[in-house]
């Protein structure tokens, strides 16, 4: 979707509804991947040491560069990060003190937004949950559609 908005500031809010959002549970191996991909926010298709110290955080696990120095050792044969593959062996050697995350992780879901300009914008994303966004955002969508 292409479009030219004016200057301005805009409130970005993905929606799901009951209808469109997934009815099956995800599977374990899909909630790994989405961790992955939560975890590598600038997109490089791997895990540095600053992207992995939320994720241990939330593990309740101590991590420190000598950890992050083993794994690069252990999973990731040369590389400067950890990528899909090495993560989910680590998942696989560590589930049972990883698998509670699993909860964690659940409460937020993923998406891309894209933005393109020829001048400096900023920009501030923050989680709305937990926040009046989403009920407000539903009742303008009914509003405007009648539905």
């Amino acid at each position: 979707m292409k479009k030219v908005l004016p200057a301005g500031i805009y409130l970005i809010i993905p929606f799901i509804n009951s209808e469109s959002s997934i009815k099956k549970a995800p599977s374990e191996e899909d909630q790994i991947v989405d961790i992955f991909r939560k975890l590598d926010l600038l997109m490089r298709r791997e895990l540095k040491f600053a992207e992995l110290v939320p994720f241990f955080k939330i593990c309740n696990q101590v991590f420190d560069e000598e950890i992050f120095n083993d794994l690069l050792k252990n999973y990731a044969r040369g590389k400067k990060g950890i990528g899909l593959h090495a993560f989910r062996d680590m998942w696989a050697k560590n589930r049972i003190y990883w698998k509670d995350s699993l909860s964690y992780y659940e409460k937020e879901r993923l998406f891309t937004l894209s933005i393109h300009s020829n001048i400096e914008i900023n920009i501030l994303i923050k989680s709305n949950i937990g926040t009046e966004y989403n009920n407000r955002a539903h009742c303008e969508l009914i509003n405007a559609l009648g539905k």
